[in-house]
């Protein structure tokens, strides 16, 4: 009887034996191959991020690691299968899906707020917001600026300095849209550098410009947004707008800096942060008025004008000059009399306020939002401000009663009234309504803008678009500005506005940073006690509460 041969195997049989005997090899190499895969997916990673000049190499060894995972989770495929179709499989899956969501809705709000970057001031007293006039001059720049910061940063007493500087040029730097750089130099390891910018005083920042070729040096410290601003304005060839303040008559001092009513030093220090000239101006020895005059302030003057004083300043107004009168109701008649060509009753009653006022003191006004009239950019951000003893500043009674009187080629524009249970009165003593008081509201500030003055009638048919403007604001009040009340509420800004208006710089006219104050979080030792132990305890006890709470409910 003849033999049987034995059937052969077909390839369907021989391939899956090759697929049983190769899980099989790799089974006794899987400890290596996710160890070694591990590694070399890690390093080739850091390589690729840290060492540029190996990334080729980190794409290999990434690879290579990546094809060693891929091996042993062949060898594994049955664990792998089991793993995720069992109970605590599903529940893995579950998690890592709600991982992988979390991590899509992060990365899609990344992109969104990359492309529509925002960037918010947090501090209390706004100390990273840079003002108008800065925004404004580095918005604009057409050249480019860099600044070289010399700092020995091992010494204590350049690290502040150094912090400080970094925060603000920062600032310019993201502002300028990268105009304006930076870059600091420690003097002690690169003195050549130091050789090259004449730099021998630390700290100091040199700022200079490729096109013009001008160097500008800041001695710090300190340094502020003003010096760094002024810097930027004379590498570029820009050039300053001057305000004047009036002297020789009493006026307030724009050099002092007592914490007194006499002194306008803390005025003057905002109008350099708008990045204005100040000086101050005596009539008696220059005999006219700078024709770079932007702005020509009047502060509390306690004597008259001279006759040539008048004369000039009369015919300056004429010319379309820009004046702020800051008059007090005891200033002297000649400063009124200044203003009535122009249509402008200052009075010498002083304004009681019996609705609106400082608590117990009714001669000073409190004027609201409610009490501004929003007829310039002047009032029309503005918050909280007082004037103590303030004058009432009117027109002519005829414009008051009937205004198709007021001439064409002047307009009147009311900035603040006091309330409707107000008066003004002469009597230094009494703050009841007397016989002879006028009832409120009153005005107590104007601006005006003319072509000529209220009689001038030949100027009606010669009305011109090029013609000088004059601008003029009249405030009843000097005082509300003076270094012990500028910090208060909203009156620096009310000044600084009105100068904003009078010198057309419509767009610096905004709230302003307050000035930087150091605030510290004081605690009592209870208070302290609390805090320090409850961050030791509380908040791990806390989490070992939810813990148990999860497992209970899950168990």
């Amino acid at each position: 009887m003849p033999r049987r041969l034995p059937d052969l195997p077909d390839d369907e049989d021989m391939s899956t034996n090759r697929l049983v005997k190769l899980r099989g090899s790799l089974k006794s190499l899987e400890l290596f191959l996710v160890i070694t895969g591990l590694i070399s997916v890690v390093g080739g990673g850091l390589f690729f991020l840290l060492v540029n000049e190996l990334q080729n190499v980190a794409l290999i060894l990434t690879l290579m690691g990546s094809s060693f995972l891929l091996l042993a989770a062949i060898s594994s495929f049955t664990v792998i299968r089991k793993a995720i179709t069992g109970q605590r499989g599903r529940y893995a899956t579950n998690a890592l899906v709600i991982i992988l969501v979390f991590i899509t809705i992060v990365t899609l709000i990344n992109i969104i707020s990359y492309e529509n970057f925002k960037r918010f001031d947090s501090t209390f007293t706004r100390h990273f917001t840079l003002s108008a006039q800065t925004t404004k001059i580095l918005e604009n720049l057409d050249e480019e600026i860099k600044a070289t910061a010399f700092f020995i940063p091992t010494r204590a007493d350049h690290a502040t300095a150094l912090q400080e500087a970094d925060d603000l040029m920062f600032e310019f730097e993201h502002r300028s849209g990268r105009k304006f750089t930076y870059e600091f130099v420690d003097p002690e390891t690169e003195p050549s550098k130091a050789r090259q910018f004449n730099a021998t005083q630390f700290p100091v920042i040199i700022l200079e410009s490729e096109t013009s070729e001008k160097r500008v040096k800041i001695q710090l410290p300190p340094l502020s947004e003003q010096d760094l601003t002024s810097a930027v304005l004379i590498v570029t060839g820009e050039r300053q707008k001057k305000i004047y303040f009036l002297s020789g008559h009493g006026e307030k001092d724009i050099a002092d800096t007592t914490d007194s009513t006499t002194g306008y030093f803390f005025a003057r220090r905002g109008l350099l942060a708008d990045n204005y000239q100040v000086q101050e101006l005596n009539l008696r020895k220059t005999g006219e008025i700078p024709d770079d005059t932007a702005v020509l302030i009047i502060a509390g003057p306690q004597k008259q004008l001279l006759t040539d004083e008048r004369t000039e300043l009369a015919q300056w107004l004429k010319n379309g000059g820009r004046a702020l009168f800051l008059l007090d109701p005891s200033s002297p008649a000649g400063f009124a009399e200044m203003l009535e060509p122009w249509g402008i009753v200052m009075s010498d009653q002083t304004v009681v306020d019996l609705e609106q006022s400082v608590s117990g003191d009714p001669r000073t006004p409190l004027l609201q939002r409610s009490s501004y009239v929003h007829t310039t950019e002047i009032t029309s951000l503005l918050d909280v401000t007082f004037f103590p003893q303030v004058a009432p500043v009117n027109v002519r009674d005829e414009y008051i009663n009937d205004e198709r009187k007021i001439p064409p080629w002047i307009k009147f524009y009311p900035l603040a009234t006091s309330s409707l249970l107000s008066f003004s009165t002469k009597n230094p003593d009494s703050n009841s309504y007397g016989i002879d008081d006028i009832f409120g509201p009153h005005t107590i500030g104007l601006a005006v803008q003319a072509l000529a003055p209220v009689d001038d009638e030949s100027i009606a048919g010669q009305l011109s678009p090029d013609a000088p403007v004059t601008h003029i604001v009249v405030i009843g009040d000097s005082d509300f500005a003076n270094n012990q009340y500028y910090s208060a509420y909203s009156n620096a800004d009310f000044l600084l506005n009105s100068v904003n208006w009078l010198a057309e710089d419509y767009d610096l006219i905004s709230v302003r940073p307050k000035l930087r104050v150091f605030r510290l979080l004081g605690f009592t030792n209870q208070e302290f006690d609390f805090v320090r132990y409850s961050s030791w305890f509380f908040i791990p006890i806390a989490v070992a509460f939810i813990s148990i709470i999860a497992w209970w409910r899950r168990r």
